[in-house]
């Protein structure tokens, strides 16, 4: 993705992300289970917080049957400190047929789905709201909107892709009488040679000009024992060493004999991204809590009835999750993203919203919301 085909198209996908926030009553963000506080975006949730008194953020923990389930667990309760969070196992396959629109059984259940519509009506009930609600779900490319979406409606109503980048406008889908969500694009924050994008699986491979610089970002945080056992390949002592015995194992080879190390590199990619390296990140030490920041996460949590609606939540964790992390590489986790010109150049909508220039503490930000 080439910046989302520059930057008046980033303009336009980010105006359409601030139109999602004007929109929705609450807004999902969908983290990916394998890397959750690296597929956070801060600067976007500041946003939802300064938008109105009345807004609400979800975080939904999605992938989790791609992670050991102690690390679910973990996760689950670093991210429960900061705003209200459900674990969830999208459907992920396709229909039998092109014309067939609903989802086999046999394609996979669907785990934290039941909880997830009911906390929304529980917020609809403890507000004593009569219409329907709107609720926004956003994300980086490829964490699992719009697999989200077609879990929650049983059906094909969005279309997914495992390219980034598939979603390219907002889309509307009535889920039932009460509730309509709205699908956004997975807009590229950073530049795509970020190698911290790539391996979020935010760029498409096939455009990616520079494949190589990701590798070297995996060895470095990868226990080398492990990639020789997985890939089944000698020692190695370089990245370029790596890459040709990749080259050599899978045929991507040149001319003359010489290693295609660009394609070795794309394939090792493919393998992150797919989830055959399989990996996972542990939760960084808890930041401190503001008085106002506890009041909201409590205040929320008793509108949405959080404790209730995930009181059978471990249950569905042990069926999903991995076993245990055996043959997982355990990364340290990212950071939290912070962009520039999310909140640029257009003022919010929404009840009680903040001037752009209005310097706010993060303690006034939650004093608002309580």
């Amino acid at each position: 993705m080439k910046d989302l085909a520059g930057a008046r198209d980033k303009a336009q996908y980010m105006n359409q992300l601030r139109e999602v926030v004007a929109m929705a009553d609450i807004v999902l963000v969908v983290l990916d289970a394998r890397n959750p506080q690296g597929s956070r975006c801060k600067t976007l949730e500041d946003l939802v917080m300064r938008s109105g008194p009345n807004k609400r953020i979800i975080l939904i923990m999605n992938k989790i049957d791609l992670v050991p389930r102690g690390v679910v667990q973990a996760w689950l309760k670093h991210l429960r400190m900061q705003l209200p969070t459900i674990a969830f196992k999208a459907v992920t396959a396709v229909s039998a047929s092109a014309n067939e629109q609903k989802i086999q059984a046999t394609a996979g259940e669907c785990l934290g789905g039941s909880q997830l519509i009911q906390l929304l009506k529980n917020y609809s009930r403890s507000h004593n709201i009569k219409k329907a609600i709107t609720v926004g779900v956003v994300g980086f490319p490829n964490v699992g909107k719009s697999s989200l979406i077609n879990s929650l409606k049983r059906g094909k109503a969005v279309g997914v892709s495992a390219h980034a980048g598939f979603t390219k406008a907002l889309q509307e889908v009535k889920l039932d009488s009460k509730v309509t969500l709205v699908d956004s694009p997975g807009v590229l924050l950073a530049p795509e040679s970020d190698p911290d994008c790539v391996l979020r699986n935010c760029v498409r491979l096939d455009k990616l000009v520079d494949p190589i610089t990701p590798v070297e970002t995996i060895l470095r945080r990868c226990k080398t024992e492990q990639l020789l056992k997985l890939y089944q390949i000698a020692a190695f002592r370089s990245t370029d060493e790596f890459l040709t015995l990749i080259a050599r194992s899978r045929g991507k080879m040149l001319k003359g004999g010489r290693a295609d190390m660009l394609a070795a590199a794309r394939t090792v990619l493919e393998d992150w991204n797919c989830g055959k390296v399989p990996f996972y990140t542990l939760p960084p030490a808890q930041p401190e809590v503001s008085a106002a920041h506890a009041a909201v996460v409590t205040q929320w949590s008793a509108e949405f009835d959080l404790e209730a609606v995930t009181a059978k939540e471990i249950a569905s964790v042990e069926a999903a999750a991995v076993d245990n992390g055996e043959n997982f590489m355990a990364m340290e986790s990212g950071d939290a993203m912070n962009v520039d010109g999310l909140d640029e150049d257009e003022e919010v909508s929404g009840e009680g919203a903040m001037d752009e220039d209005e310097d706010e503490s993060e303690e006034e930000k939650y004093e608002c919301m309580v």
